[in-house]
């Protein structure tokens, strides 16, 4: 699947002069199975942590005092290997999840700060195999601890970084068995395949190129056109990512040369939105914006809504918006705290069994540790709480005001339909609104919009 790249026709391959595996550029060090090893030949700090990853622990467990105003008893949980899954396990962690987000939207720092140490107590002491539920209760927890602002430093939380410093093959996984990177690229390239028919030229201005992935099939699908030029502006959100962009750009002009199209990339760092007024615009423009891609992590999601207003002072002919269905540009202001959190551990939990079901234990391990904590933990950070934080949040995405949602083709549906079947059975399409949808069972992933500029 490596060895080359789809064109906006499923069943048809395009070759591709760089493979993803080469533009990772990964060592040996990378490979899930040699980091778990590592893992495992490490001394261990304690025994009765075994089951949790040694770099989640730091000393003892923190001492949780009992019978305290407005602190929740706690009392010792010792489960078997099998009881994590039992519902009434479950139960008890998602409902500590809910009322500590409840307290800590009520400011009610003390009970906040009782239950953070009870899910922690109780995550500690669990005994047997490590399950990704509990995973995703550790993330969200860690959340609370940051949103708690008068919250302990409990010795089991700390600042979550990644064991790789490209976590690249953790994508590589992610791309290899899920269509969660693949639907979204396909989708926005068939739309602007249909929106820019009979253009000479053509200009996407990408809000995060990364590795360029998403450019090649469309690359391909353009120079079967007559006489057609393509140009990408990348957008740099971390001028320290600007060498990397840079070498992305050259990888994408030598594959432009191979298929004799006729290619220019330039880059340009974000810092506002009259920064795009330094953009030269004679080409048909196309807004590109994959707000759902899992490395934007600890990047503050204002970018986003400073991206959306600098191109609406552009005359652009379309927006292409791909969101992580949690992370709702339109519904998050909205939302309480606590039905986030609720939302987000039916989200994520769908999110890690779609991958877990197609990948090896190790992989999985990789992917969570590196990609999905992160993940989790900067949407807890940045959802807004208070009346101020949700109308700054509100005025950064006003800009999506100025444009009106544009329905999917029926080729698009059709093709976005066939693709995702071919990742079984559990995955499917749904199309609603001008929304289209990729749901794992039964809740929604990711979701593709397109939207053009209201004109009066």
């Amino acid at each position: 699947m490596f060895s080359s790249f789809q064109s906006s026709s499923v069943n048809e391959q395009v070759y591709c002069p760089f493979e993803p595996k080469n533009m990772y550029l990964l060592q040996n060090l990378h490979n899930p199975e040699t980091i778990l090893n590592m893992q495992a030949n490490k001394p261990k700090l304690t025994t009765i942590h075994k089951n949790f990853p040694d770099e989640w622990l730091i000393g003892e467990p923190l001492q949780i005092q009992e019978n305290e105003e407005n602190t929740v008893s706690s009392t010792e949980y010792t489960y078997g290997s099998d009881d994590l899954q039992d519902m009434e396990c479950k139960s008890t962690l998602v409902d500590l999840l809910l009322k500590g987000a409840g307290a800590v939207e009520a400011s009610d720092w003390a009970l906040a700060s009782s239950i953070i140490s009870r899910i922690s107590s109780i995550l500690l002491n669990i005994k047997g195999e490590y399950t990704t539920f509990s995973d995703i209760v550790f993330y969200l927890t860690q959340g609370l601890h940051y949103k708690c602002q008068n919250a302990p430093q409990s010795h089991l939380f700390h600042e979550l970084v990644p064991t790789q410093k490209e976590p690249m093959s953790a994508f590589q996984m992610l791309q290899e068995l899920s269509p969660y990177l693949k639907i979204s690229q396909f989708i926005a390239n068939q739309a602007i395949l249909e929106a820019t028919q009979g253009e000479d030229e053509v200009h996407v201005i990408d809000l995060d190129i990364m590795e360029g992935i998403q450019w090649p099939p469309l690359m391909a699908d353009l120079a079967q056109r007559k006489e057609v030029s393509f140009r990408i502006t990348a957008i740099v959100l971390d001028p320290q990512n600007a060498d990397t962009i840079q070498q992305t750009g050259r990888r994408l002009t030598e594959f432009a040369e191979s298929i004799n199209l006729t290619f220019r990339f330039d880059k340009m760092i974000l810092r506002e939105e009259d920064d795009f007024n330094n953009i030269d615009v004679n080409q048909a423009v196309i807004a590109n914006c994959m707000v759902h891609q899992l490395h934007m992590n600890r990047r503050n999601f204002s970018f986003v809504g400073t991206f959306l207003k600098g191109v609406r002072k552009l005359s652009i002919k379309m927006v292409t918006l791909v969101e992580e269905e949690l992370f709702n540009f339109t519904k998050v202001s909205s939302l309480s705290l606590v039905e986030f959190f609720s939302e987000a551990i039916q989200h994520y939990t769908a999110f890690s069994d779609s991958l877990a079901h197609n990948s090896t234990s190790a992989g999985f391990r990789l992917f969570a540790k590196d990609i999905l904590g992160l993940r989790v933990l900067d949407c807890v950070k940045n959802f807004p709480i208070n009346q101020e934080e949700k109308l700054l949040w509100y005025h950064r995405f006003s800009s999506l005001q100025d444009f009106k949602p544009v329905p999917m083709s029926a080729h698009n549906i059709s093709q976005a339909k066939l693709l995702v079947s071919l990742y079984g059975r559990s995955y499917w399409v749904g199309h609603e609104n001008c929304r289209l949808s990729l749901y794992w069972e039964t809740r929604p992933l990711v979701t593709a919009t397109i939207w053009s500029p209201n004109r009066g």
